[in-house]
Parts: C-alpha cells; structure tokens; sequence
C-alpha cells in the first residue's frame, strides 16, 4: 500500500496555541489568558478532543483499505508464492540446478521452477551507442541507487546496448539475465515542465559473437 500522510499532523499544544492567537482578534474583551482562567481550561479541553478525533481518522483498518480499492475498481490477488532473484558468487566452474533445488534465505526456503545452469562469467563492461553517442554505463551498473539509459536519451532503430563478460559464454547452453527497471523519478523528465514522454514497447535483437536471436519486451 502506499504511504497515507497524516489527515491533520497538529498536536495538542499546536491546537492550543492557535486558539490562543486567536482570542484577541474575536474577544477583544478576554485579557486574561492565564491557566486559571475557565475559558483557557475550555481551550485545552476542546484542543485534547480535536486531537484524540485527529488521531482516529489517521487510523485506517484493512476494512476500509479493502473498501477504498473496491470503490477504485480494483481486487485483491488471491494468496500466491512469493519470487526472488538469486546470485551466485565463487562458482568455479559450470553447476547444473534442477529444477525444484532448495535454497534457504534466513527461515524462508525457495525452489527453484526451472533447471538452472550456473555460468561462472562476470558482467565486466557496459556500452550504450544512439545516434547522439557512446556511453560507458559500467559504472553505474555497480550500484543500486543509480541508473542509467540502457540506448541512450531518444532510442532510436539500431540503438545498441553492449555487455562485455569477463570470458566466453559456454557454447550450447541457454542465457538468462535479468534486468532492474528504474521508473521513480520524483519529478518529469519532459522540458519545461511537461510531462515525461511514455515510451512504448519495443522489439529488441541480442547478438553473441554472430549468434542471435530475438525476444518482444
């Protein structure tokens, strides 16, 4: 779910105080604003309800999530496996994994869905060419919190993405890979304040060393 702001994020002595600064422009009259006076011991009275109400309108159940999306449109997924993404480091040589191999994550066991070839290469270099240039993406790729344009600012046709691994793939074996997509900018991409330009899917070809076949993503 997404982070609910606070309905009214005032407390007990912000309420107060503004009803305070407030006395001298509606009740002129009102000059004693000491703790013994009876109108103050109101204040502090109503300023603890207005809190305590504040407090129990920032409080949503399930229920009333549950309720807000179905007034949206929108369902629940029923009960499903949960996935995750693997590395293996230190592989010596190729490691064969059937499929349904357990793997332990703390007090939580995964399975493996399909059979798994471990490959001991390692992504070295990144290069991004468009029509506007080349880019080393290499660095970028080292960190989580950083991304970068996998073919450049404006993809174009025969925009091309390079990986350079650290030594052959072997011959005859299926390659996976599987990418990170970055898509929270805080703010558009567009000039001058307009929205960011929606790109749509696109066929990609990948390419080995005069190998290649080609996937829709």
């Amino acid at each position: 779910m997404l982070p609910l702001p606070d309905l009214d994020d005032r407390r007990f002595k912000d309420i107060v105080e503004d009803a305070r600064r407030l006395i001298p422009r509606i009740i002129p009259e009102w000059t004693d604003m000491n703790y013994h006076d009876p109108g103050i011991t109101m204040i502090d009275l109503l300023a603890w309800l207005v809190e305590m109400q504040q407090y129990h309108l920032n409080r949503i159940t399930v229920a009333n999530e549950l309720k807000f999306l179905q007034l949206l449109g929108l369902q629940p997924r029923e009960a499903g496996p949960a996935r995750a993404l693997v590395s293996f480091d230190q592989a010596a040589g190729g490691i064969f994994l059937p499929a349904g191999t357990q793997l332990g994550a703390e007090d939580r066991v995964f399975e493996t869905e399909e059979p798994l070839y471990i490959q001991p290469v390692r992504l070295e270099k990144i290069l991004s060419f468009s029509d506007t240039g080349s880019t080393d993406c290499t660095p970028f790729n080292h960190s989580r919190s950083l991304s970068y344009l996998a073919f450049g600012s404006q993809p174009r046709r025969h925009s091309r993405l390079y990986l350079g691994f650290d030594q052959p793939l072997i011959p005859e074996q299926p390659v996976s890979m599987s990418v990170h997509l970055f898509a929270g900018y805080p703010v558009a991409t567009g000039e001058g304040g307009e929205e960011a330009e929606i790109l749509t899917t696109a066929r990609i070809a990948w390419s080995y060393y005069g190998s290649s076949c080609s996937e829709d993503e």
